[in-house]
């Protein structure tokens, strides 16, 4: 077999020495500014568990036929993995490519964009399978009753997180600037949100908000950690798992589609850019090189390169504090919202 043949069967492969890089680089990044991440993604939704479990709960003590305590514990799951999926893929992704350009260093490895997404998506995955977990500890420390199905939620919740993450990536790659976030945070997280059964059954709902619900992805996670705890529903529950999987997969092709478009074009733009007027000549200005030998512009970029990866670390903890004040957000503007609706009920 050719060594041509053999490059056009790896066109399009999942390489397992390409994943594990850029999840290696992952991990040892998260090490540096892990405690702000973790105290944002469970520390938050914990806060919000006790304030509608034990503040509405005085004024609704069921809901659904569970205590309402128990029943917001477990909807709180998913909120905690929308929070530690969507929010941080689309700020941290869209810092990646547009600030620190840490893509562009990754791509110029053999590493390809379907590969790099695919390893930020299985990481921001990871990282909401644990989080999602806190509440429902919490729930169990305030009164809900341990169940064996509970051992599978740390799957659902990663499954569920693999596509919020790819979705956040896919709105990072279509955004072009920040500003456009709030546009996807108010019209269309903010929705699925207050329609996915956290707080509020959907029975009580209109009819259309029913039907929307049942078209949520987070709906879907909601009940399935929820029949966990309380029981399975059989092959419903199986018909919710292959609906997240399906968002998962959707949003994945996706995601690589936007991450592809957004990278490949810039690096197109740049090389047309330095074909049109060399950056070494333009750096170095004619001028002989230094004692080593290396032009003059090569000190510079040595220093840039210097200085990025002194503020990498900095911008990672940025992104991370931007995604928590855009869930923050969007979560009170929730509230009033959930408010009403428990009154109603």
């Amino acid at each position: 077999m050719t060594a041509a043949s053999q490059r056009e069967r790896r066109i399009g492969r999942l390489e397992r020495s390409a994943l594990t890089g850029v999840l290696v680089r992952e991990v040892v990044n998260f090490s540096s500014y892990w405690r702000s991440t973790t105290f944002s993604s469970t520390v938050e939704p914990t806060f919000y568990l006790l304030a509608f479990g034990f503040g509405f709960g005085s004024l609704v003590s069921r809901v659904g036929g569970y205590d309402y305590v128990e029943f917001v514990g477990t909807g709180t799951v998913a909120t905690a993995v929308l929070f530690s999926s969507a929010f941080p893929a689309m700020f941290g992704t869209f810092i990646k490519y547009q600030f620190q350009r840490t893509y562009d260093a990754i791509l110029a490895a053999p590493v390809d964009t379907e590969e790099l997404v695919t390893a930020e998506a299985l990481w921001i995955a990871t990282r909401a399978g644990v989080y999602g977990c806190v509440p429902m500890l919490v729930a169990i420390a305030f009164g809900l009753d341990p169940a064996w199905g509970m051992l599978v939620v740390p799957l659902i919740a990663w499954i569920a997180g693999f596509g919020w993450a790819c979705f956040g990536i896919s709105v990072a790659g279509f955004s072009k600037s920040f500003e456009n976030f709030n546009y996807v945070v108010s019209a269309v997280l903010t929705p699925l949100f207050l329609v996915a059964g956290t707080f509020f059954p959907l029975s009580r709902l209109p009819h259309w908000a029913q039907v929307l619900g049942e078209v949520n992805p987070l709906h879907h996670c909601v009940e399935l950690v929820r029949h966990a705890a309380f029981g399975f529903a059989g092959w419903t529950d199986l018909a919710r798992v292959g609906a997240l999987l399906a968002f998962g997969f959707i949003m994945w092709r996706i995601s690589i589609h936007a991450m592809e478009q957004k990278l490949i074009d810039r690096s197109r733009r740049l090389r047309d850019a330095s074909r049109a007027r060399p950056w070494l000549g333009r750096f170095a200005g004619g001028r002989k090189g230094d004692r080593d030998g290396r032009p003059p512009a090569w000190g510079r970029i040595e220093r840039d390169a210097t200085r990025a990866s002194l503020r990498q670390g900095l911008n990672d903890r940025q992104s991370e504090a931007a995604a928590a004040g855009a869930a923050r957000s969007a979560l009170a503007s929730a509230i009033e919202a959930v408010e009403d609706v428990l009154l109603v009920l």
